[in-house]
């Protein structure tokens, strides 16, 4: 950790109407071990609320805000304005409901880049106390307790877990960011689509399991067939990175997993809820390939 101690770090939030949670967000991150030197805020501004920057600066002589308009917003874009705005050696982008659960987060995130070949890492997301109980499986599902290095090497065995990164919680290197062109202009995925340049350009995404947000939500059936649909239609629109890896086989290796799990502990009354919320999604998700729009293979100009 010498050498990297000497590297600063941003962490950049987009927030759309957000609540008192973003100031003990805040709070957590400067009292972490690593210093973050500058809280970047992206603020959605809508007609009746907005962040303001005069306001919070006088309370966190570290924190910036930059209001856009909902017209203006877009995951990929705003995250790059975002970056735009920083210096520093490492860029941490997180959600505003992406809460820190210990002052080691951003030691964590930033430990792989010892590792030169590390581009990316991504943090663990723990579900909150109010988790559904399948969700908080599904969770441990998709973020296990145990350090995971990516290489295009595993696209083959891991299908389309290879390119899964998530920035409710993930750490770049500014310089490599640039590099490879930062995000794609896309209203979903967006981090997906840059764990792939990193891939394809034999370089390593990392999941850092020590790194731990709180993060859940319980959707809605109709929440996520809305969710799914973006996903279905993201991946139609830029089919060429999905279009020779496995996909829908991991969603079902899932759903049978978690399944199996509820049987073991005697939960079958959740049997129903599972299958009728998998339904949702899968249909979304169907849905969302069927009428989404291809994208040109222009934007993966980064890529040897």
């Amino acid at each position: 950790m010498e050498k990297k101690d000497l590297c600063t770090v941003d962490v950049i939030i987009p927030t759309y109407k957000p609540d008192k949670r973003i100031y003990k967000i805040i709070e957590k991150l400067n009292i972490q071990h690593y210093k973050v030197n500058k809280i970047i805020i992206m603020n959605t501004q809508t007609e009746k609320q907005y962040i303001d920057e005069n306001v919070i600066s006088e309370e966190y002589d570290n924190v910036e805000v930059y209001n856009v308009s909902k017209e203006e917003f877009n995951h990929g874009l705003t995250r790059n304005l975002g970056a735009s705005h920083s210096q520093a050696d490492y860029i941490i982008f997180m959600t505003q409901d992406a809460m820190p659960m210990d002052k080691y987060l951003i030691d964590e995130l930033i430990r792989p880049f010892s590792d030169e070949d590390v581009y990316v890492t991504y943090a663990r997301q723990l579900p909150n106390k109010n988790c559904k109980y399948v969700e908080k499986y599904i969770r441990s599902f998709n973020y296990p307790d145990k350090d995971i290095a990516k290489t295009k090497e595993d696209i083959e065995t891991m299908g389309v877990k290879a390119f899964f990164c998530s920035d409710v919680c993930a750490a770049y290197s500014r310089k490599h960011f640039m590099e490879l062109g930062e995000f794609v202009e896309t209203d979903f995925n967006e981090d997906t689509y840059f764990a792939y340049k990193v891939l394809m350009n034999d370089k390593k995404v990392y999941y850092a399991s020590c790194a731990r947000v709180l993060h859940s939500h319980n959707y809605t059936y109709r929440e996520q067939f809305k969710r799914n649909y973006a996903i279905g239609k993201s991946q139609k629109e830029f089919a060429y990175v999905f279009e020779n890896v496995k996909s829908e086989s991991e969603g079902i290796r899932m759903v049978k997993s978690a399944m199996s799990h509820i049987l073991r502990h005697g939960k079958w009354y959740m049997i129903p809820d599972l299958i009728i919320s998998s339904g949702f999604k899968f249909l979304g998700y169907r849905m969302g390939k069927a009428f989404g729009t291809k994208t040109s293979k222009a934007v993966n100009e980064n890529i040897e």
